[in-house]
């Protein structure tokens, strides 16, 4: 997330997690296995290293705080389409076992938009087996957020205060407290901003390839580093 108060926007962007990239300290290697071997801290490395992009701070939360957030706001609303539901189902299935929650808890019946809780919000984003694969998912990730924020629009400064009071706590994260302290007082203002989105690697700028006998995805550097710039300055 990169905030622009100049133009009081805020420019959303997701890498591939297969993007094949080099990792600082370590082989070159998927991105995402630069999070696996050296949390936040390595995985701001290897963005700052492959993508000329200064990341100043990180936030890291899991499956549970992004379901607790979602039902703190009480849901949210997102298109189902009739392929997307078995999938969707088999991860909210997941989640209920692992609850202790009853068979068929929170399936979804029905394809069109839909009012999700937290658990159905995971599993839309989770997605990776209707379409366009991992592609597909992350931009399912990126409606989830837009809505979430949507949402978050709506919301009063007290729900606002209950919502982050939910998810500071389970969150990792390099703000200081005096750093947390100052984006709260500017949530209200934020909030107000435009919200645009970016994939990284951008359209015609990658191809599949094998290395080491895994899948990943051979980006063009130098346009994905110009891409991003570009949008982080609108």
């Amino acid at each position: 997330f990169s905030v622009n108060e100049g133009t009081e926007k805020i420019h959303m962007t997701s890498i591939m997690r297969d993007s094949y990239v080099s990792i600082p300290g370590r082989d070159n290697n998927r991105i995402n296995v630069a999070y696996a071997f050296g949390g936040g801290s390595l995985l701001v490395d290897t963005i700052e290293t492959n993508f000329a992009v200064n990341v100043d701070k990180y936030v890291s939360f899991d499956f549970y705080s992004f379901v607790d957030v979602v039902d703190s706001m009480g849901g949210i609303d997102i298109e189902v389409t009739e392929a997307e539901i078995p999938v969707l189902n088999s991860y909210v299935k997941e989640l209920n076992e692992l609850n202790g929650r009853a068979e068929g808890a929170y399936y979804i019946t029905e394809s069109g938009l839909q009012h999700v809780n937290g658990t159905q919000a995971l599993g839309y984003s989770r997605i990776r087996y209707v379409g366009n694969g991992d592609f597909e998912r992350t931009n399912r990730q990126r409606i989830v957020i837009k809505k979430v924020f949507e949402k978050a629009k709506t919301l009063n400064v007290l729900e606002i205060n209950n919502l982050l009071n939910t998810f500071l706590p389970q969150v990792k994260t390099n703000l200081t407290q005096e750093e947390i302290l100052s984006l709260l007082l500017k949530a209200l203002e934020y909030l107000q901003y435009d919200l645009d989105s970016l994939r990284v690697p951008i359209d015609d700028s990658w191809k599949h390839m094998r290395v080491n006998g895994m899948s990943v995805l051979g980006i063009d550097l130098e346009k994905n580093r110009i891409a991003l710039k570009e949008f982080i300055a609108q």
